[in-house]
């Protein structure tokens, strides 16, 4: 007798997986989960839905992926999946409450298709609770000012640490200039400055190291007998936030020293037994301080063999 083979069968089979980005959400912000939805059988499947329930503390905003049709708590699509292969991912993005619970878990399920049962997964996730808006302000400035000098720079940048947006109101950086520096110019993109403090009015969304407010340039003269050393302070509040100050570190200031360069130069050839050939010699002070009057400087002359000065 001859032995027929066996039939293995042809029935498709669901799989679905669910992940949310960044590991946690956090309350007052938007998350999103990606889910995947595969054929693990033997056949094709035709076509598919996937349904999610979001707990209590998330509100969907979208549900999307690429050939699909999707409302806000489901999505359709009715191609063919091969055995082995899995359908273009979706994404759904939710709004978190501001009083999400810690934890809250997301219920997704696939069905239809030909496929004898659909699936479904839960997804737990952790929520964090949402920090208050909260400014941070940093005060920078490069290398060393000199006593003397004029046009050194600042720059001062100010941006909101917490999880909620500063309100639209009033937002102020108050500048405290220490003895020894005197301000030149206060500006930058967006704010309207006197010489000691900026202010504007727009909302500055959180999400700590993205969103920070254009920099300001702060200019200022430094005195002929400032100290060796400055320090100078910023601070900033309003806008709703816990208010902020910041020290930078100390900015080191060069003594104004004079410094002598001198020149010597000639016109052409001179001749043997020429009358009148001449020299120019130029002195000038290249340093960053003047000369002490009174002290007098002095220009020595050491005349070859050959040459008399006359």
């Amino acid at each position: 007798l001859k032995t027929l083979p066996q039939n293995l069968g042809t029935a498709p089979a669901w799989t679905i997986t669910e992940v949310h980005r960044d590991g946690t959400f956090t309350q007052g912000q938007n998350g999103a989960y990606t889910i995947t939805v595969g054929n693990s059988g033997n056949g094709p499947a035709t076509g598919a839905q996937v349904t999610d329930t979001l707990p209590p503390g998330l509100t969907a905003v979208s549900f999307q992926g690429t050939g699909w049709t999707c409302g806000l708590t489901a999505c359709n699509r009715a191609d063919s999946l091969a055995a082995g292969a899995s359908y273009p991912p979706l994404t759904l993005t939710v709004n978190v409450a501001a009083n999400a619970p810690a934890s809250v878990t997301n219920q997704v399920s696939v069905s239809g298709g030909g496929v004898a049962s659909g699936v479904t997964i839960t997804d737990p996730t952790m929520i964090l609770v949402a920090l208050p808006a909260s400014w941070e302000i940093m005060k920078t400035h490069q290398g060393t000012f000199t006593q003397g000098q004029n046009g050194a720079v600042y720059t001062i940048t100010v941006r909101n640490i917490g999880d909620a947006p500063t309100t639209a109101g009033l937002v102020q950086v108050t500048e405290t200039l220490p003895t020894g520096l005197t301000a030149v110019s206060f500006q930058g993109t967006g704010w309207t400055c006197t010489l000691t403090a900026c202010n504007r009015a727009d909302s500055l969304s959180g999400e700590v190291g993205v969103n920070s407010y254009p920099p300001l340039t702060l200019t200022v003269n430094v005195a002929a007998n400032a100290p060796a050393s400055v320090t100078n302070q910023v601070s900033v509040s309003g806008g709703g936030a816990v208010s902020a100050s910041a020290r930078d570190q100390a900015t080191i200031v060069a003594a104004a020293l004079p410094a002598w360069t001198i020149t010597k130069t000639h016109l052409g050839n001179f001749t043997q037994g020429q009358n009148g050939a001449t020299y120019t010699i130029t002195v000038k002070n290249t340093g960053a301080g003047p000369t002490t009057a009174g002290s007098i400087a002095q220009v020595t002359d050491t005349l070859p063999t050959g040459l008399t000065a006359v």
